[in-house]
């Protein structure tokens, strides 16, 4: 599961200094975006949160 590796994230800067964290997939392909963050330890708070809670959920591909 994607979700669960950290390596599958990566933080970004914004032009006005905000950071965000893409989730991507195995084949590199952003699978989920994050909310904007004033600073960059709230977005890793918020990878982190992702991780604890994402291998429980159970995800519908509501796509087809």
């Amino acid at each position: 599961m994607n979700a669960i590796e950290r390596k599958r994230f990566t933080i970004n800067t914004v032009s006005d200094g905000q950071f965000y964290f893409n989730l991507k997939a195995n084949n590199h392909q952003v699978i989920g975006t994050s909310e904007m963050y004033t600073a960059v330890a709230s977005a890793k708070e918020g990878i982190h949160s992702v991780q604890f809670s994402g291998h429980s959920v159970q995800i519908e591909d509501q796509t087809v």
